[in-house]
């Protein structure tokens, strides 16, 4: 049995992408909706995969597992709820697929050799040479995200009640709330965006990279043009990417995703804000945090540098000499060719003023 998992294009029958982070061999393989599926190994977890992306977006695991045994698995019809069971085990977990929590743990007659759903959303446990009916239906289809619970936190001026899920996909979440100020009958809805993957507990759910390249006497700001399908444009941005769940840092986040996105290597990490800061807040709960660092132009290793773009992305590094970046920045919004990132265009700003 291997610890890898292949992903081959069936029209082809040619491998196009490899799945290595399992320790342990690979013993069951489970598919969701879209891009996404599970796998479970002998390493006694259960990673969460989308296929567009080289690493796992989750791990599962459960907290009494210990024997050498690999976990069985089960998914329910609405593909929110992820139950565990194990012959090392006699407890049965549950987890919310979008958030990774722990749902709930029900304790079984003696070890899980197999899970299933039942069409009613019960799961039928085999124990030895028995069946356990475990009823699950306290765990709602849907599972809340951690964001806004519908729980008012201290302090909150209003009132919130009657959440809901409006729509729920791989990567995005979307919310709605009823809001009340609080001594008053001025009352209304509130819609929002969330992550689904949000496995990190470092406070930010990305990272943008401001560099500083430094070449020929000259100093550039290293830029990355894509185009983004939600506004139909090019645009300049930051280079940025998401921080993992196994990420033990935002700065070391950054310094990855600035190597793939650009090619360059940073030689100094000026400094790493704290957490992460919210880009949107009256629409998402999306957060990124701010690395700055230095490139030293000099070095073989930035001579010539490679991008380790994903299949599925399209970027180009562009260079701005630092003394003429808000004139250029300026220059290319007139264009309407090419649109600026809101943080990039404050960064230039903030250089110029007072």
């Amino acid at each position: 049995m291997s610890r890898d998992i292949s992903a081959v294009d069936c029209f082809t029958n040619k491998e196009f992408r490899k799945f290595e982070e399992h320790l342990g061999p690979v013993t069951n393989l489970k598919a969701l909706q879209g891009c996404l599926f599970l796998s479970s190994s002998k390493d006694k977890n259960v990673r969460l995969w989308d296929v567009r992306v080289l690493k796992s977006v989750k791990a599962f695991q459960m907290d009494d597992n210990s024997g050498p045994t690999a976990p069985v698995m089960a998914v329910d019809s609405s593909g929110s709820c992820l139950t565990l069971g194990s012959a090392s085990s006699k407890n049965i977990h549950s987890f919310d697929i979008s958030s990774g929590r722990l749902v709930s743990k029900n304790p079984l007659g003696g070890p899980a050799r197999g899970l299933i759903f039942s069409p009613s959303e019960r799961i039928l446990a085999t124990v030895s040479e028995n069946f356990d009916l475990v009823d699950l239906t306290q765990i709602p289809p849907k599972l809340s995200m951690e964001e806004g619970s519908g729980k008012e936190p201290k302090n909150c001026p209003f009132e919130l009640s009657n959440e809901k899920t409006l729509f729920e996909g791989p990567w995005l979440i979307g919310k709605q709330v009823d809001f009340k100020l609080k001594g008053t009958n001025n009352h209304g809805v509130w819609q929002s965006a969330h992550r689904t993957r949000r496995g990190n507990k470092l406070g930010a759910d990305g990272v943008d990279i401001v560099g500083i390249l430094y070449k020929d006497s000259k100093e550039y700001y290293i830029l990355v043009k894509q185009y983004r399908i939600p506004i139909g444009k090019w645009i300049l941005e930051f280079p940025a990417g998401l921080v993992d769940a196994s990420d033990t840092s935002i700065e070391s986040a950054g310094i990855r995703e600035f190597k793939e996105e650009t090619g360059y290597t940073a030689t100094e990490v000026v400094r790493c804000t704290k957490k992460g800061q919210y880009l949107n807040p009256g629409i998402s709960s999306d957060s990124s945090s701010f690395l700055l660092v230095k490139v030293d132009g000099s070095l073989p290793e930035n001579q010539n540098p490679e991008q380790n773009l994903e299949g599925d992305e399209s970027i180009e590094v562009v260079l701005v000499e630092a003394g003429k970046f808000l004139e250029y920045l300026d220059e290319v919004t007139e264009s309407g060719e090419v649109e600026v990132c809101t943080q990039v265009y404050a960064w230039a700003l903030a250089k110029v003023f007072p």
